[in-house]
């Protein structure tokens, strides 16, 4: 298999999608994935978009290592099913995308009930 230089190939973009890490991930980020969450976070002219939790980050909203490596200032986040603890203090845009949530499992993990209106399936949470 023919290794793929990720980081020389990234160029600026007007909008990097962060789908990196799932939100069970767990451990410091290592390589080769240090060296690409580093070089989105160098991508200042980017808006940076995570799905879920921004890679590197906890899900459960513990505190950083001052030496993890992480997406640094994410521009907007989409949780998916409910807003996770990880972003709970997030500043940025934030959205939901989880009206496909059966009753039977909103009850069974006690999710809120956000208040979708017509057939939209992603809520603005909190603009930016």
């Amino acid at each position: 298999a023919e290794k793929i230089e990720f980081v020389s190939e990234l160029t600026p973009a007007d909008v990097i999608l962060d789908a990196i890490f799932g939100f069970s991930f767990k451990g410091a980020v290592r390589d080769p994935f240090r060296e690409i969450i580093s070089s989105i976070n160098s991508q200042q002219s980017s808006k940076v978009v995570c799905v879920d939790v921004p890679s590197g980050w906890d899900v459960d909203g513990k505190e950083f290592d001052q030496e993890s490596v992480r997406i640094e200032n994410p521009d907007c986040v989409i949780s998916l099913t409910a807003p996770k603890a990880a972003v709970q203090n997030f500043e940025g845009a934030h959205y939901l995308g989880g009206r496909f949530v059966p009753e039977h499992v909103r009850e069974a993990f006690d999710l809120e009930r956000y208040p979708y209106t017509g057939d939209n399936g992603i809520l603005l949470l909190k603009p930016n």
